[in-house]
């Protein structure tokens, strides 16, 4: 005769097996119902040579996700084109976007930006080998604007003749890799507020004001090379009301920290390096630097708890260091300049 035991043991799991079986329904209903976001085909549109205003009308029918291949050649637009899903945008060789935006009519603070990329409210977008220009003899306003909108690659682009090339602002882990900036009336490159933001390996020359001008925290300004601009490299803040985006006025929620800045060169510039407005705990490490009327790497009075370390070379950059606990070493000549206001 069965123990109580052993009849418990040999009754069948009735409970586990109808819960095992509607749990394989659901996974089949599932996966006969629900297609995967990855598994959806990507639209590569082309955009043909010669297009006038036709960009904005080729993203979209490219759609999220989708992939506008620019042909070689000249593409006018009038104005503004906003960007507000994953897209990617791929030139062809000498493939060139000249676009009329208005320059800042109040003459700065703040300063109104209108860009011929307005990429918003979005993520995941790129833009690759295209040259922004303006119509010949003329300025526009900016070519490139990240605005709310985290990882965005800017790469291997040509940027010519606008007040400000790349701005960011809110966009988080964007990257910008090897584009060429020219002749810019203000600034190359402006990280308002974008935190890890990785700026590598462009060419920066003839900028009125600054090469690269970064705030906010956590970024890398890698391998960069920079001439003939104001200053090369600036750590600082973007004051509150410098600019007007979208019709609000913006500015950087905090000074330049815990940026990386290493092994780039600033030549021919006014000051080739510039730590200021209250920058804090960034390191510099072998930056290069030549030609620079004022100093190679200026840290100002009210920045504190920065690193500066330089290796050996045969013509030691010339630094003026002010602030609180700067740390530096290395193989470099101090300015026995003063560093009171």
């Amino acid at each position: 005769m069965m123990s109580q035991e052993t009849r418990q043991l040999d009754r069948p799991k009735t409970h586990t097996t109808r819960f095992l079986g509607w749990a394989l329904l659901v996974m089949l209903l599932s996966a006969a119902c629900v297609t995967p976001l990855f598994a959806q085909e990507t639209k590569t549109v082309t955009l043909a040579a010669g297009s006038v205003d036709g960009l904005a009308a080729a993203i979209a029918e490219a759609g999220p996700g989708g992939r506008v291949i620019i042909e070689s050649g000249l593409h006018r637009e009038s104005g503004s084109v906003l960007i507000k899903s994953p897209v990617s945008l791929i030139g062809e060789p000498n493939a060139i976007i000249e676009s009329t935006t208005p320059t800042d009519p109040n003459g700065g603070r703040p300063t109104v930006i209108t860009a011929a990329l307005h990429i918003q409210g979005t993520r995941d977008v790129s833009v690759d080998r295209l040259w922004f220009r303006p119509p010949a003899d003329s300025l526009s306003s900016t070519a490139i604007l990240i605005e709310d909108s985290p990882k965005v690659i800017i790469r291997n682009n040509k940027i010519t003749d606008h007040e400000y090339g790349i701005i960011i602002q809110r966009g988080d882990h964007a990257e910008i890799i090897g584009n060429r900036i020219q002749n810019m009336d203000t600034h190359g490159i402006v990280v308002i507020n974008g935190q890890h933001t990785r700026i590598v390996g462009n060419e920066i020359k003839e900028s009125g004001a600054f090469g690269i001008w970064a705030c906010d925290y956590d970024g890398e300004c890698l391998y960069n090379t920079l001439s003939q601009n104001f200053i090369g490299i600036v750590l600082c803040r973007v004051n509150e009301g410098s600019f007007e985006i979208s019709g609000k006025l913006d500015g950087a929620n905090s000074s330049a920290n815990g940026w990386r800045v290493a092994l780039n060169e600033s030549t021919d510039s006014f000051i080739g390096y510039a730590v200021d407005d209250g920058a804090f705990e960034n390191y510099l490490f072998g930056n290069g630097a030549s030609g620079n009327d004022l100093y190679d790497i200026d840290f100002w009075f009210d920045t504190h708890d920065n690193v500066l370390v330089q290796g050996p070379v045969n013509d030691p950059l010339l630094i003026h260091l002010c602030g609180t606990n700067n740390v530096s070493k290395g193989d470099f000549t101090l300015s026995d300049d003063s560093c009171d206001m």
